[in-house]
């Protein structure tokens, strides 16, 4: 009897949220627009001055906690939206990351994400651990029947402002003007635009996932973001996928974070 009555009102809970979700939609983004674009070569001395600066600043952020609220519209098959409570933890020193996510209702944890910047741990409430590849993983609502295909490396890259490790020895090109910086990757273009305070952008198209996609810093560039928006969309059509807010909601940066953060 008490499952019964917890089971209808997590779904009357479940059908407010999603109603009200439904009147403010997460801000629309535009892809920036690279077609006139000059991109010089990383071997280019004007262009080597801003791949240093902006190697030079990510040196400079620290390490942080946080706790975030995220918001997802998906779009495919059709449009549906839910919402999670989830925490953050990022150690500057190894690059570590963990995100873990919960009902906003009930306070389950429905997910975890764990990442050393070269693989990513995922595991569910419902399911064991996976170990996967740096790439797109699938973030479930807490029923488990919504899910949506999330582009990691470039949330990842925008949270903790790093252009390097996604960049890794692939080929780079700076456009000096916009100080953009293109990534060449085996199927894959991953373009940084940048400020003197961070990472405002990370645009990514992919022919191997056949996806478009871009994290953008809403408002004012810091260190963590404060807010961010990502656009999922079809390359061909440019219809939309998925759109995902974070807001960070606390924020406590430190030099290091315990090791003990990062394991389930």
């Amino acid at each position: 009897m008490k499952f019964k009555l917890y089971f209808n009102i997590l779904m009357l809970v479940s059908i407010l949220s999603n109603g009200n979700c439904a009147t403010t939609q997460i801000e629309e983004i535009s892809f920036s627009d690279k077609g006139n674009l000059k991109f010089l070569s990383s071997k280019n001395p004007e262009a080597a001055k801003i791949l240093k600066a902006v190697r030079d600043l990510e040196a400079k952020n620290s390490s942080y906690s946080g706790e975030f609220s995220m918001r997802i519209e998906n779009f495919v098959p059709k449009k549906e939206t839910f919402s999670a409570d989830g925490k953050i933890f990022y150690d500057k020193p190894s690059g570590k990351m963990y995100i873990e996510l919960a009902d906003p209702f009930f306070g389950m944890i429905v997910s975890r994400v764990y990442t050393d910047g070269n693989s990513i741990h995922i595991k569910t409430a419902n399911g064991g651990m996976q170990v996967l590849p740096m790439g797109d993983i699938l973030l479930k609502d807490p029923s488990g029947k919504k899910q949506s295909t999330i582009p990691f490396p470039v949330l990842y890259s925008l949270l903790s402002n790093n252009s390097s490790g996604l960049a890794g020895t692939d080929p780079m090109y700076v456009n000096l003007s916009e100080k953009a910086i293109l990534v060449k990757k085996a199927g894959e273009d991953i373009t940084f635009w940048t400020t003197d305070f961070g990472i405002s952008s990370v645009e990514l198209l992919s022919k191997k996932s056949n996806l478009k996609a871009i994290t953008k810093v809403q408002g004012t560039v810091s260190f963590p973001p404060k807010i961010t928006i990502t656009r999922i969309v079809e390359p061909k059509t440019n219809l939309d996928q998925n759109k995902v807010e974070i807001k960070m909601k606390k924020i406590f940066l430190s030099e290091t974070i315990s090791a003990s953060k990062f394991q389930f």
